[in-house]
Formats: structure tokens, C-alpha cells, sequence
């Protein structure tokens, strides 16, 4: 019979899956490098606090020192941060300050969102690979049952083979499918948070530029 996973017997349990064990590894591989991608770009490139980012920013421009403004924009070109940059460039005239954050929101939302939808699909994969390999252990299994030649024990063990493959297979795709439609459900919770800030921000930096608004002590996202 097929074999639980554990850290004593994983070994054994993939051996026991079959071939469709190795296209359920290399989804799992795939998942893993585009959830690290992604942590990495959400969580250290452009988890930055925007609301400070923004109050530098501002007291920096009501004191004159746009240059300043914009290097402090610079030292860690987050979304936020090139947002606000964009916005301060522009200057004090409305249409093109709201028409240079529209075009740096328009720029950084595909570097927030990509490629997270893509592990719903990984996820779907391995679960259909999973279930194909076990279409492919209940054949198997199918075929020693009928076989006549076999002795006893021989059928015996063939059955037992062919199971573990189906149940292996579909196990270790519910596995990889979970894992990744996990990952992928806290990554949008940052992606979420992150393109609020970059809306939020957008809207102040307008406002700001073009001495519309009031200076803000600090700026707080909804999703914070």
C-alpha cells in the first residue's frame, strides 16, 4: 500500500509515485522561484513606509529644497518612491503633475502585480498531473489484476505498486497545489496594501506640488 510522507519514509514515498512525481517537483520548483521573486520585490524593493517617505518629502519641498525632495526619493526607489518623484518633477502645474503620476502609477502597477495570478494556474497543474498519475497507477493496477501469467505474490506486489502511485501522485499534488495557492494569497495581501499606498500617495503628491494641501504629519494606508 502506499506510504504516508514524513520526514522518515519522503524518500521512499516519491520513489513510490512514479514518473508524474517528477512533473509535480518541477511545478513546485517553478512556484517556488516565483514566490521568492515576488517576496523579494513586494516585501525588500518596494516595502517601503510611504506615509514617512511622503512627510520628508513635504517638508523638504515647503522649506524649497526640491533637489533634496528628489534624492531622498532616490535612496530606495520603491513604487511609492517613484510615484512621489514623478509628481515632484513635474512641478507646480496640475495637468502635469496629475499627468506624470497617472503615467508612474500607470509604470509601477505591473511591477507590483505580475506573475502572482500565475500560481493559481501552477496550482491547478499539479493537481491535474496529480490526478493523472493516478488515472495512470488504477491502469496499472487494471492490467496486473488481469494478468494470468503472474503468480500470486507477484500480483499482489504489482497491485500494491500501482496503488502507491495513485495515491502518491494525488497526494503530493494536493501538497504543491496548497503550498502555492497559499503563497499566492499572502503575496496579494501585499500586493494589495502596496498598490493603496500607491494610489494614497499619488493623490497627496498632487496635492502636495501644487500647494492644494495642507502639510500631513503622516499619511496611514487602509490596509495598514
Amino acid at each position: 500500500m502506499g506510504s504516508n510522507p514524513s520526514m522518515g519514509n519522503w524518500e521512499e514515498f516519491y520513489q513510490q509515485g512514479g514518473p508524474t512525481m517528477h512533473v509535480i517537483l518541477m511545478i513546485a520548483i517553478v512556484g517556488a522561484a516565483v514566490v521568492a521573486e515576488r517576496a523579494w520585490q513586494l516585501l525588500i524593493r518596494c516595502n517601503v513606509d510611504a506615509g514617512r517617505l511622503l512627510s520628508g518629502v513635504q517638508a523638504l519641498m515647503f522649506v524649497g529644497d526640491t533637489a533634496g525632495a528628489l534624492r531622498l526619493c532616490s535612496i530606495r526607489p520603491s513604487a511609492a518612491a517613484r510615484v512621489i518623484r514623478a509628481g515632484v518633477v513635474a512641478g507646480i502645474d496640475r495637468w502635469r503633475a496629475e499627468a506624470a503620476v497617472r503615467e508612474a502609477q500607470m509604470q509601477v502597477m505591473p511591477v507590483l502585480t505580475r506573475r502572482i495570478a500565475s500560481l493559481s494556474s501552477l496550482a491547478s497543474l499539479a493537481m491535474l498531473v496529480g490526478l493523472l498519475g493516478t488515472i495512470f497507477g488504477l491502469v496499472q493496477g487494471f492490467r496486473c489484476g488481469g494478468g494470468a501469467h503472474l503468480s500470486a505474490e507477484h500480483r499482489s506486489a504489482a497491485l500494491a505498486q500501482s496503488i502507491s502511485i495513485a495515491i502518491n501522485t494525488t497526494g503530493f499534488g494536493i501538497l504543491v497545489a496548497a503550498a502555492l495557492l497559499s503563497a499566492r494569497l499572502w503575496l496579494a495581501t501585499v500586493r494589495d496594501r502596496l498598490v493603496a499606498d500607491v494610489a494614497l500617495v499619488g493623490a497627496k503628491v498632487m496635492n502636495l506640488v501644487t500647494g492644494l494641501n495642507e502639510p500631513t504629519p503622516e499619511l496611514t494606508s487602509p490596509y495598514r
